[in-house]
């Protein structure tokens, strides 16, 4: 998994940046239907989905991790007591979870 970190300006959701973002790029979509709105119940479901995927993947991270003092700084370690990177954590996690 090689993606573009994206920093939003401000808190948003995944789902909110990608409804805003389909908006911004395919203007088309409020052009012809001026009175256009997403299905806000899709949405909110899509977000709840979302905060159940943090969840799993919270389970998930404490049942594989823990922490480790070494060199006097906190480190994450797998079960093997390898220290691993964040980034190496959610990149298993995700190819784990989702494939490739």
């Amino acid at each position: 998994m090689n993606l573009k970190v994206y920093k939003p300006m401000e808190q948003q959701t995944a789902v909110e940046w990608l409804v805003e973002q389909i908006i911004r790029k395919h203007p088309i979509i409020t052009q012809f239907l001026p009175n256009y709105n997403f299905d806000k119940e899709i949405i909110e479901q899509a977000k709840q989905m979302e905060v159940y995927q943090h969840g799993l993947f919270l389970h998930w991270f404490i049942k594989h991790y823990y922490v480790e003092t070494i060199n006097g700084m906190f480190a994450f370690v797998d079960a093997t007591g390898e220290e691993v990177t964040v980034k190496e954590i959610v990149e298993y996690y995700y190819n784990e979870t989702y494939g490739k």
